[in-house]
């Protein structure tokens, strides 16, 4: 189907503790938690299958920086790698830490959280989004309308709110949305770049702007959708019906009803003939075939064959995936790492 990319292999260090005359060798993946389903409550398990901590809690997300959210009678907190609760579930939504900081909502408005469970930054935001690069984008009401700015790590607002729409810093840019006006009539948004002292570095004349991503940036124009750089020349045409952003390089693509995925010379390395598909992550990506998902490789060829009825991405050695409405965990070569839950 296509053509075999060749990939570096990481290989594990040897750790030698010459007193004990052990040998071991440790990695971050075999240390990750995974979310179950286990009877009528979650717990985590690790990368072996094994469940870590005991599945009390009502729902659960993934670990991030040693902590995960859980919901404990229809509220969000997080808990600890040892299962003890560290931050008290006091929130109706939160998000997965991110430069120290998480994202937490209460009657509709968004604050953050440090890992001491602190309001370092104050509850009173309509919408907000993770920090990143040590900026997050807030909205708030002014004049009567949700605009978006940012502040930095202490809460202060750095860049004022005044735009239409914002998305995260990424290679010291941020995509910024300024509606366009002719009179007293609205004619839509067009979308620039701003940097870190708010200062517009690339002209807002894009119908779509996304976040850089592996040093591009997609951009959607009078109907066509391309990727540019930092400095604003288009280094990748993309013409096609539905392009996203390039992870693992790769960027996905749609056209004449299948999904497929180019590389960064701008070439289709595999071939456009899926139902569904997400971006590639640890070297596989999530594809639906038919009726059923699996996951491919660089080469565009199966490496676990479709039979799941629903399935994420992997996040370090497993993947979640659904049979019958069953959840499990499977490995990088398909074999079920959790079994599905008979409850």
């Amino acid at each position: 189907m296509c053509t075999l990319l060749k990939r570096n292999h990481l290989f594990c260090a040897l750790l030698v503790f010459v007193g004990l005359g052990l040998f071991a060798s440790t990695s971050q993946a075999q240390d990750r938690l995974y979310p179950v389903r286990s009877g009528n409550g979650f717990g985590f398990i690790n990368s072996d299958g094994e469940l870590k901590i005991e599945a009390r809690f009502d729902s659960a997300l993934d670990f991030v920086d040693g902590l995960a959210p859980v919901k404990i009678t229809g509220l969000w907190g997080f808990v600890d790698e040892n299962g003890e609760i560290v931050i008290d579930a006091l929130y109706d939504r939160v998000h997965v830490f991110s430069e120290g900081l998480a994202r937490v909502s209460r009657k509709g408005k968004w604050g953050f959280v440090n890992s001491n469970g602190e309001e370092v930054i104050k509850i009173r935001y309509t919408d907000a989004l993770d920090f990143s690069e040590g900026f997050a984008a807030v909205q708030r009401k002014k004049g009567g309308k949700a605009k978006w700015g940012f502040i930095d790590l202490t809460g202060e607002e750095v860049i004022p709110v005044k735009f239409a729409s914002a998305l995260s810093f990424s290679n010291g840019l941020a995509p910024v949305e300024r509606k366009k006006k002719f009179g007293f009539v609205s004619a839509g948004g067009s979308w620039g770049y701003i940097d870190t002292t708010g200062e517009l570095v690339i002209k807002d004349s894009y119908n779509v702007a996304r976040a850089f991503s592996e040093e591009t940036s997609l951009i959607y124009n009078k109907g066509v959708y391309a990727f540019i750089n930092a400095d604003n020349e288009r280094i990748i045409e993309a013409p096609y019906e539905r392009v996203h952003s390039f992870a693992d390089g790769y960027a996905r693509v749609y056209d004449a009803g299948g999904w497929g995925f180019m590389d960064k010379g701008g070439e289709v390395t595999i071939d456009m003939v899926f139902d569904h598909a997400y971006d590639f992550s640890e070297g596989l990506a999530l594809v639906k075939y038919g009726l059923k998902w699996g996951y491919v490789d660089e080469s565009g060829e199966f490496a676990i064959q479709p039979r799941f009825d629903k399935g994420w991405s992997f996040n370090g050695d497993l993947a979640r995936v659904f049979i019958d409405g069953q959840m499990g965990y499977i490995n990088k070569i398909g074999a079920l790492i959790w079994p599905m839950d008979a409850n």
